[in-house]
């Protein structure tokens, strides 16, 4: 256990791997506004408070998909930017974009998801 701190990755598993996070994020979010059509499509036979109950439970998992897109985005920027190493401006870029991340209006980026416009969150 020395203080190695190199990791022996290559330059294609990097790329790779950030890809495949970019690939989650659109998935996350397709699969979002998916369960948002199901949802649209059955709830008018609701005959109870079920169905507003049930829109509740959908914003809360929209809210968090779009703070995981976010996420995802921080580490797939992250992971395209260990390739070369990090310079000190890439971790001002991260850490700006950590920063950002706490300014987003989780609720208005949910029901855009959801169909009440073009979410750009899970976009780069």
């Amino acid at each position: 256990m020395g203080d190695e701190k190199d990791l022996d990755v290559s330059d294609h598993d990097l790329t790779h791997l950030a890809g495949g996070l970019g690939k989650m994020r659109d998935h996350l979010g397709d699969q979002v506004r998916r369960m948002s059509t199901l949802i649209q499509t059955i709830e008018g036979g609701w005959q109870s408070t079920a169905g507003s109950g049930f829109q509740d439970v959908q914003l809360r998992v929209a809210k968090d998909a779009v703070r995981v897109g976010e996420l995802l985005r921080v580490v797939e920027e992250a992971v395209r930017l260990s390739r070369d190493g990090f310079t000190d401006q890439e971790l001002d870029t991260l850490r700006r974009m950590r920063d950002e991340e706490s300014h987003i209006d989780t609720t208005a980026e949910a029901k855009k998801l959801l169909g009440g416009g073009r979410s750009k969150i899970l976009d780069v």
